[in-house]
């Protein structure tokens, strides 16, 4: 299986910085009414990010007969290898939605593949946004979900006369999903392993024929730096005005004055 090579590194770290620098500027605005908890300072954007990133080897679904080994290598595409490296931020805990999925973190990720057969496919790219939420939380530990999506490029797609073989990908974008479950150990108060398992799925929609698209599952190991430290849970009162909110076609609903939360904060410590 061939291997991501010194120029294939410099280029995910080249553009991968690129891609951070810019999402680095980007602002998120959500239309919620906020609150804050007593006795914190909520950190800036800036003091709130955290970097990711990870090595991905993983397994090819044998979706389609180009997978399967009807291609020019008359090999299966059975294994690949991907870099990703990814800038997000934690929520500060202020708004209703941060509340209702438990403090998530969200951002801007790249990804650059290697697929172990460059003449058919090439070695694409990814650009995507993710939402992690951590639905069950211990005093050093978290089980999430995460979810990405994005586009992909470019591919070396079918044609008839280059590329007979390729039935999978029709066009040289394609759109990028990505799920995953994973635990997440917090080894230092900045430092975070992230353990679990993966799913992703590469399609154009069908815009153009063929469209069978590459499917992959995988390990999932990553390590995160928390630009600062993470602090213990703080309890804080969710004001009875705030407490019965519809969300969408789902009525979630939060009976009581007197209810307490319990969750991450992200505080100053100086």
């Amino acid at each position: 299986m061939s291997q991501l090579g010194k120029g294939d590194v410099m280029r995910v770290l080249s553009l991968g910085t690129t891609v951070l620098v810019l999402s680095a500027t980007a602002a998120t605005a959500l239309a919620q009414q906020s609150w804050a908890p007593a006795d914190t300072t909520v950190l800036s954007r800036r003091d709130r990010a955290f970097v990711r990133f990870a090595f991905q080897p993983g397994y090819v679904l044998p979706t389609s007969d180009f997978v399967k080994g009807s291609n020019a290598a008359g090999e299966p595409i059975e294994f690949y290898q991907a870099l990703r490296l990814e800038l997000g931020w934690h929520a500060t805990g202020q708004k209703l939605w941060h509340d209702l999925y438990h403090n998530p973190a969200y951002g801007l990720g790249f990804y650059l593949a290697n697929f172990s057969n460059d003449a058919e496919l090439g070695d694409p790219a990814a650009i995507y946004a993710f939402l992690l939420w951590p639905f069950y939380r211990f005093q050093n530990y978290d089980i999430s979900a995460e979810i990405g999506f994005g586009y992909a490029f470019p591919w070396k797609h079918f044609d008839r006369e280059t590329n007979p073989f390729n039935s999978a990908l029709g066009s040289k974008g394609s759109v990028y999903i990505d799920a995953a479950f994973t635990a997440t150990w917090r080894l230092t108060p900045r430092w975070d392993l992230a353990a679990g398992a993966g799913f992703t799925h590469f399609s154009n929609g069908g815009t153009a024929k063929p469209n069978l698209g590459l499917n992959t599952i995988q390990p999932v190991v990553n390590f995160r730096y928390n630009f600062t430290q993470q602090v213990e849970d703080a309890d804080f009162q969710i004001p009875a005005d705030r407490q019965t909110q519809t969300y969408s076609s789902l009525r979630i609903e939060r009976i009581g004055t007197d209810r307490s939360q319990r969750k991450i904060r992200w505080i100053s410590r100086c």
